[in-house]
């Protein structure tokens, strides 16, 4: 039923003091004579106002953190009144009320005190599809204000001439252009883990195993994809001026319901955190050579930079120069950042979030290239891909110094920071300099010529 949509479900994990800590939750179940009874209340669940099933976390017997299945009309179970929201208006948000709710035993969904599995897989796939879903939206953005600036006219020519206007367009179009570049990339790694599956004895448990080693990246496409459309949203409303204020025009709505994607799925906070977390956590158990791979950085910094020469240099060679020395970068905060702070590194979200960024960025940016060099390589007419990959190089250099920079400047002193920040500066130097005024003006003439946001896949 739920998946041929005869029943909407809901998924009931957030509490009034377990949001971002969700296995802090209090609600409870108990076995009595063959059924569960469970008490407690869930907060901010969607679809809750007109949902049949629901998913419900809670602890048995107070301890072991499970999973149930809940009809809507079991006994104990009630729906609070709608929540009054800034945006999402179309959605249905409620709390779910459980006094002494009884299901039976056969509706616990998975193991006992295994329900953080589902509970963390389910929001690996939510926080992909958020970013993908944000992407379209980005674009949304993009074309009816370039629609919008095309038709209203200032000083007796349409917004779009001026090229403060078109800088606008195009900076959206290069975000875009990221993450819609890192969400087919992510979902091919997807599909292709769950189509290696073979013939085993659970694969439903080998398709979750197979997403959760893309934990990392659907947490990526989930902050780049929010964040995006927040940027877009917001020149959105810029470009429609005193209008993009107004309820009767698009803009406003689109900046109200953007702003959610950036709290739900796990905050973008929670999110940085899992990035870098779980590279760490990888490391220490063996299954990434981090500190080896750092510590060839920092020997690297004593070798004499070589950005290349313009001779018979292939298509994208500056910008696969600039990425290379990205990740270069990456290694040479983390390494340092491991050395000094070792487990405890947790304790130090600022600088796990300066490294989460770096991560970001450098996956967007090495996502638009790839597929840049695909769509040339293979003869299809994206005239614009070259300047999108140019702004997101000169966007990309800038941000991951000025990430490193500070994340350094946090760990080290001395000599010792002053050698690291030469490093970080000539790993996300550009190779030449980039005329971004002009590589704008080109994408927004692109853009307007294909009225709105129109690259091939």
């Amino acid at each position: 039923g739920l998946a041929s949509g005869q029943i909407i479900g809901a998924y009931a994990l957030t509490e009034q003091s377990a949001g971002s800590d969700a296995l802090a939750a209090k609600t409870t179940a108990v076995l009595k004579n063959g059924e569960w009874v469970l008490n407690g209340e869930k907060t901010f669940i969607t679809n809750a106002g007109f949902a049949k099933l629901f998913i419900v976390f809670a602890k048995i017997d107070g301890e072991d953190f499970s999973a149930f299945i809940i009809p809507h009309d079991a006994p104990g179970v009630s729906i609070g009144a709608e929540e009054h929201k800034m945006g999402i208006r179309g959605s249905s948000t409620c709390s779910l009320v459980l006094q002494d709710a009884r299901v039976p035993e056969a509706n616990l969904l998975g193991d006992r005190g295994k329900g953080h599995v589902i509970a963390f897989n389910i929001l690996n796939v939510g926080r992909f599809k958020l970013g993908a879903g944000a992407c379209g939206g980005a674009k949304v953005c993009l074309d009816d204000a370039l629609r919008y600036g095309r038709d209203r006219t200032q000083f007796g020519k349409p917004l779009t001439d001026f090229p403060l206007i078109q800088g606008k367009l195009a900076d959206m179009a290069a975000l875009t252009f990221a993450g819609e570049s890192s969400t087919y990339r992510t979902a091919g790694l997807l599909d292709e883990a769950i189509a290696s599956i073979g013939e085993v004895d659970d694969h439903d448990r080998a398709v979750i195993d197979a997403i959760e080693e893309y934990s990392i990246e659907c947490s990526i496409i989930k902050v780049l994809g929010s964040e995006a459309l927040d940027f877009a949203a917001d020149e959105c409303v810029q470009i429609f001026g005193g209008y993009g204020y107004v309820e009767d025009y698009p803009a406003e709505r689109y900046y109200r319901d953007a702003r959610i994607n950036r709290i739900y799925e796990g905050t973008n906070e929670i999110n940085r955190m899992v990035i870098t977390g779980t590279v760490l956590k990888r490391a220490m158990k063996g299954e990434l050579p981090l500190l080896a791979a750092a510590k060839q950085v920092q020997d690297a910094l004593l070798a004499v930079p070589d950005f290349g020469s313009d001779v018979d240099k292939p298509d994208f060679a500056d910008a696969m120069d600039l990425l290379d020395r990205l990740k270069k970068s990456i290694l040479l905060v983390s390494g340092v950042a491991a050395l000094k702070y070792g487990p405890k590194i947790q304790a130090e979200q600022e600088l796990l979030a300066w490294l989460a960024d770096m991560a970001i960025d450098t996956f967007a940016f090495e996502s638009a290239l790839l597929r840049a060099r695909k769509m040339t390589a293979n003869g299809t007419k994206a005239p614009m891909v070259h300047d999108l990959v140019d702004l997101l190089a000169v966007r990309t250099s800038f941000r991951m110094l000025q990430f490193g920079s500070e994340a350094l400047a946090h760990i080290s002193e001395g000599d010792d920071l002053r050698m690291q920040l030469a490093g970080i500066k000539r790993f996300t130097k550009l190779v030449e300099p980039i005329d971004t005024a002009a590589a704008r003006r080109r994408v927004a003439g692109v853009l307007l010529e294909n009225n709105g946001y129109k690259i091939p896949a």
